[in-house]
């Protein structure tokens, strides 16, 4: 159906009226607009006036308070100055209490090796009082002789007990020098701490009110002096703790030149067994050595150790400058103009109490007034403040107000798109005035979100500082950590490889020493077989002794038996040769690691793992020397010469006992000159003993004396036989 003429126009006048109600309506939400931007254009100018206000007192204020800043900072450089000083003098301190503990180690190391010693020269005289006791029974006419040896003995004796008093009268006093240092450190460290809480309180109350007044800067100067009166004091008692340590360098150098003359007069007393002596010294040497490179190895670790403690210091120094940094930053951001108006109040406070603190400085009879003055102009900076909150309040209420008005017209608009969904033509007008409202909505958004930002950013560098300088001190207490747990491991590894060295170097003494033992038994085997031909000689010349050639041809068995053990340790011999080489090629593979080692990491407790390896190559050479002399020994009673003699005489005795006629001359090898097969029974049923291995006492030349001279003296309790025999 057609639509009627009067329908149309009443729908064409219904929508004129609504697009002039939308009209008034955009006009009403103009207006609005406008006044709100005069009231923002209002609040900005006000906030101008306010701040330009701000900076003119700030100006006036500064230029008279900078010179009390000046001098306050100067005061915190000097007094950080002082407890770098204080610092370094505790590190120096703690330093020489350091070395004065290794050398108190070294001198008790000193003092376990002079008793080890005089122990061993205890045994040694207790040896000496045998055998002089010996040589008075034997030769009563060197008893004058023994004597003054005896009394020499004693005096050297004497002389060593006084040695050992003094390093005992030095190690107490060493003692008492560690326990006075200690206190200084703890009375140090006490001031160290109070320097920090006053540095801390003095920076806090700059940081908060500015300026001190003239009591407490009067306190703090007073403070200032007598930590100048202390830190000379702490001077001079450095300087005397130096010369008392060079004291007892020098007595420590007095000492061991007192030892080393006694070692000097115990060789000189003990002639008699020079060699073993110089075995001793010999050993002792490589033990020096030894030490000596230990010595190095401890210096170049402390060097190691200097140059990280540099390496720290550096590090410290970059943290401070960070800190330097960080301050400039935070004054940076307090000085920033978009801040709130809140840090200027703080400052103008600050600067005020500054110019409070000069003219307190020039005239005290004016301070109350001004500071009255002063506290008139917070509270009517306070009411001012006041006031602005209140009225930044009641524009965030209006905002609030008008948010809530124009999502209502949203809700209006969006209604009305709908109903003019088919006429678009004619509300163009409509979508313009919506587009430029949504561009002041996305303005005001703008500014909103860009206050937001820069609040946001600020606070971003500020944790981000914060961040960094947590990091920095992680970083570096993780970098301290991993340095010293890799100096554990490669001290570790460096006490694993020192102890497998001692055990290849006491092996390879025991290789030597047995080394020297067969070259030993072959020099006795080249005798015994020249003494076997000499015999043989003497039986074929002498046919009147064929008791005696049979007991030869027992002696020879025997002694063949003896050249077969001694083949056999000789071709052991040869295997540990074989083994001490692959020893020594180990040893020098490990050495040359553990340069490798030592260059790269600094240790700093060698000095007591060194004492400890040190007393345990000396129990190992101990050891081994008395394994020696009880080889020697054995070795020594199978040519005792009193057995000798007595076998002697009981052979001739039997030989001249015996009735015999006298014989043609036959050769020495006939039916009549056969012994009876009795003796023969009787040879063979008895049993062996040590009489059986004996030589001639004539057989022996100065040569066999000498060599059997340089054999210790075993007690007779090694050999039941010859004590049954004696008996």
């Amino acid at each position: 159906m057609t639509e009627s003429y009067e329908s149309i126009y009443e729908e064409r006048r219904t929508l004129l009226e609504a697009e002039g109600a939308y009209r008034k309506r955009i006009k009403q939400l103009e207006d609005e607009m406008n006044q709100f931007l005069k009231t923002i254009d209002d609040l900005r100018s006000e906030n101008r006036a306010l701040r330009n206000r701000i900076d003119s007192l700030e100006n006036s204020e500064n230029s008279g308070g900078n010179h009390e800043n000046e001098q306050l900072n100067l005061t915190i450089q000097s007094l950080q100055a002082q407890n770098k000083l204080i610092e370094s003098k505790h590190d120096k301190t703690e330093a020489k209490i350091a070395n004065l503990e290794k050398e108190r180690d070294k001198l008790t190391s000193e003092n376990n090796d002079l008793t080890s010693k005089l122990t061993d020269i205890q045994v040694k005289y207790s040896k000496v009082d045998n055998d002089l006791a010996k040589l008075r029974l034997e030769q009563n006419s060197d008893s004058s002789k023994f004597d003054k040896k005896f009394g020499q003995l004693k005096n050297d004796l004497k002389t060593e007990q006084s040695v050992r008093k003094k390093l005992e009268d030095q190690n107490t006093i060493l003692k008492t020098d560690k326990d006075v240092l200690k206190d200084e450190v703890a009375a140090l460290r006490s001031l160290n701490k109070n320097l920090e809480a006053i540095n801390e309180e003095f920076k806090n109350e700059n940081i908060t009110t500015g300026e001190l007044p003239n009591k407490e800067k009067m306190e703090l100067k007073s403070q200032i002096i007598t930590l100048q009166t202390d830190n000379q004091s702490l001077n001079e008692e450095n300087i005397k703790l130096k010369a008392e340590h060079l004291k007892q360098v020098k007595s420590i150098h007095d000492l061991e030149k007192t030892a080393k003359s006694f070692e000097s007069s115990v060789t000189a007393v003990e002639s008699s067994k020079m060699t073993e002596i110089q075995d001793l010294q010999n050993e002792n040497a490589k033990l020096k050595s030894e030490i000596k490179d230990l010595k190095e190895t401890h210096a170049d670790a402390n060097n190691k150790i200097k140059s990280l403690e540099s390496e720290n210091k550096v590090l410290d120094e970059t943290l401070s400058q960070k800190k330097v940094e960080l301050s400039e930053l935070m004054t940076a951001l307090k000085d920033d103009d978009k801040f709130d108006s809140e840090i200027k109040s703080l400052r103008a406070e600050n600067d005020r109490l500054k110019t409070e603190c000069e003219e307190k400085d020039k005239k005290a009879d004016d301070s109350s007034k001004h500071l009255q003055e002063i506290k008139i102009e917070k509270d009517k900076f306070e009411t001012e403040k006041n006031k602005l909150n209140k009225k930044i309040n009641e524009m965030l209420e209006i905002n609030e107000e008008q948010k809530k008005q124009m999502a209502d017209l949203q809700e209006k608009l969006e209604f009305g798109k709908q109903e003019i969904e088919s006429n678009k033509e004619k509300l163009k007008q409509i979508d313009k005035y919506e587009n430029e409202l949504s561009d002041l909505k996305s303005k005001l958004q703008n500014t909103e979100k860009e206050r937001d930002r820069l609040i946001k950013q600020k606070q971003e560098e500020i944790d981000e500082l914060k961040l960094k300088m947590e990091r920095n001190d992680v970083n570096h207490k993780e970098q301290i950590d991993a340095l010293k747990m890799e100096y554990e491991k490669e001290i570790d590894e460096l006490k694993k490889k020192v102890d497998f060295l001692q055990k290849e170097i006491e092996e390879l003494r025991q290789l030597k020493a047995v080394e020297n033992q067969l070259l030993e038994t072959n020099d006795e085997l080249m005798k015994v077989k020249e003494k076997y031909s000499q015999m043989v000689t003497e039986v074929e010349s002498k046919s009147d002794l064929e008791q005696r050639n049979f007991q030869m041809n027992m002696r020879m068995t025997q002694m063949n038996n003896t050249i077969k053990q001694l083949e056999r340790d000789k071709k052991e011999w040869l295997i540990k040769k074989q083994e001490f080489d692959e020893v020594e090629a180990n040893n020098k593979r490990l050495q040359d690691e553990n340069i490798g080692l030592k260059q790269r990491g600094g240790i700093k407790k060698v000095s007591k793992q060194i004492d400890k390896q040190i007393e345990f190559l000396e129990r190992k050479q101990k050891d081994a020397e008395t394994r020696v002399k009880q080889l020697e020994g054995w070795v020594g009673d199978l040519y005792d010469d009193d057995d000798e003699s007595h076998n002697r005489a009981t052979y001739v005795g039997s030989l001249q006992g015996r009735k015999t006629q006298p014989a043609k001359k036959k050769q020495p090898f006939t039916k009549a000159s056969k012994p009876p097969k009795t003796t023969i029974r009787i040879d063979h049923d008895r049993p062996r003993s040590l009489d059986d291995v004996q030589v001639r006492r004539k057989t022996f030349t100065k040569r066999d004396q000498k060599s059997l001279r340089n054999f210790p003296i075993l007690p007779l309790r090694a050999c039941p036989l010859l004590n049954q025999k004696q008996d």
